[in-house]
């Protein structure tokens, strides 16, 4: 009883002190157009009263969005919840990290500093905002966690089928290579008893996503859900495709662990079932940086094989260093530098306009002069036009920026990227573009954005007359 006391005051040590630097990180971050942005829009529409898959094009499942629905509709009603919602992923998944480190027998003070050494590699991504990639990738190294201590668990079948579940209705393709990952790892680390633990996994599987289905076809979501997460998935794969050339160093690195696992596996056979698991999630894991290889989604991609990089080194290098006061002195300095970068993200974010106006929907974060003019500008115009009974839809990918602070939703109109609007999706947008009322205005910006529809803005400056200019935005109606 005392050692289980003990491991859950070391467990909430550790949240405390990585609380800290996410909440400096995350809570002074400025506020772009991005992710963070037109994920927050898709939460803001379900606060107003829409449903998902519904008034909006969520292309994944639903469970990050649901979660975040609950955070903001009961902290704040504003984005405020959504980046403590955002404190709350990262948080879970550097604990997921310090678990899989004390679950591979590292002791607790080296597990919580090689904790700090994956901080330090994600810590530039905390200031891009809650995702469903970092959420899913906590429940994914969680379910890994799980694994290693199959032994230990009770339930580890019910256990492991939830998490499979969490996985695939978090993001669908990701939870789909957990699941191989899962069969595959199971096969082969006990194959007597693996047919049975995959069929009881399953089971748990099947039951809870027809019980999902279930719950989105009496609400009405199931069609869209279907046609946005999965018949728009081709389009989006196709469509999307983005290769950096740095980021394809990630995956060299990726390939070289695996080989440096082999290595080591062969001159240390205690490890051997360690690093057969490690790389069996982390091959599918590398899968998740396609089609948009970019540094964000490949250094996700190959965390795993980080993990499998300090399970290496700690073997090789670290296992006979126990002094606790090197050790602490290690853990101090780069505990400090992290501190360090997220007080400077509060120095830098000092240099914006801070919105502490708690009505709007954006209250507490900091915005530049000109997006935060660009706001004003653009949703001045807006509701102007709308005193007079004229819609304006906003076709940019900075749509969300006003639709959210004013509350509106006009669809798959707030966001026509490539790949959300599922099946057909360009004609489809067009079409719906065609249909509009005669005398509403269509928003067109200036710049282009790789993701948009690009048909889609030529054919509105080809066929319809241009009849205003707001800063950077065009402003069009039918002629």
């Amino acid at each position: 009883m005392k050692g289980k006391i003990l491991n859950l005051s070391n467990i909430i040590l550790v949240i405390i002190l990585l609380s800290i630097p996410l909440a400096l990180i995350s809570l002074n971050s400025e506020l772009i157009i991005g992710d963070e942005l037109w994920n927050f829009q898709n939460i803001a529409k379900m606060l107003d009263g829409g449903k998902i898959y519904i008034d909006n094009n969520v292309i994944i499942t639903p469970i990050f969005y649901i979660i975040g629905y609950c955070f903001v509709k009961f902290i704040t009603g504003t984005i405020l919840g959504f980046r403590i919602y955002n404190i709350i992923i990262f948080l879970g998944l550097l604990l997921s990290s310090f678990l899989l480190f004390r679950s591979l027998k590292i002791d607790k003070l080296k597990s919580f500093m090689y904790t700090l050494f994956v901080f330090l590699i994600i810590m530039p991504y905390i200031s891009v905002g809650a995702n469903y990639n970092i959420l899913v990738e906590t429940i994914f190294v969680f379910g890994i966690v799980l694994f290693l201590n199959k032994d230990k668990i009770k339930f580890y079948d019910l256990c492991q089928g939830f998490i499979i579940f969490a996985c695939i209705f978090t993001k669908q393709n990701i939870g789909l290579y957990y699941y191989i990952a899962v069969i595959i790892a199971e096969f082969i680390t006990n194959k007597k008893q693996s047919v049975y633990s995959i069929i009881r996994e399953t089971i748990v599987v099947v039951i809870l996503a027809l019980l999902s289905i279930l719950i989105m076809y009496f609400t009405g979501c199931l069609e869209g859900f279907l046609n946005y997460t999965f018949l728009g998935m081709s389009e989006f794969a196709t469509k999307n495709i983005q290769f950096k050339n740095i980021a394809s160093g990630y995956l060299i690195v990726a390939v070289c662990s695996y080989a440096l696992a082999f290595i080591e596996s062969i001159q240390n056979k205690e490890i051997v079932n360690d690093l057969k698991v490690l790389s069996i999630f982390s091959v599918l894991l590398n899968l998740s940086a396609f089609p948009i290889v970019n540094l964000y989604h490949s250094t996700f991609a190959i965390f795993i094989n980080i993990i499998i990089y300090i399970y290496i080194v700690e073997k090789l290098l670290f296992e006979k260093i126990n002094k606790k006061i090197v050790l602490t002195g290690i853990i101090a300095f780069i505990y400090i530098g992290i501190n360090s970068y997220g007080i400077f993200c509060g120095y830098k974010a000092s240099k914006n306009i801070k919105i502490v106006d708690k009505s709007n929907i954006y209250f507490s974060v900091n915005i530049s002069k000109k997006l935060n003019q660009d706001l004003k500008d653009v949703s001045k115009y807006i509701k102007q036009k709308e005193n007079e009974g004229k819609d304006v839809v906003c076709i940019t990918p900075d749509a969300a920026l006003y639709m959210t602070y004013l509350h509106k939703s006009h669809g798959e109109l707030d966001l026509c990227f490539v790949g959300n609007l599922g099946y057909n999706g360009k004609e489809k947008i067009i079409h719906k573009v065609q249909e509009l009322d005669k005398d509403t205005e269509i928003l067109v910006g200036k710049e282009k954005h790789w993701q948009e529809v690009y048909e889609l803005k030529a054919f509105v400056k080809k066929s319809y007359k241009k009849i205003d200019q707001v800063g950077e935005t065009e402003v069009y109606i039918k002629q």
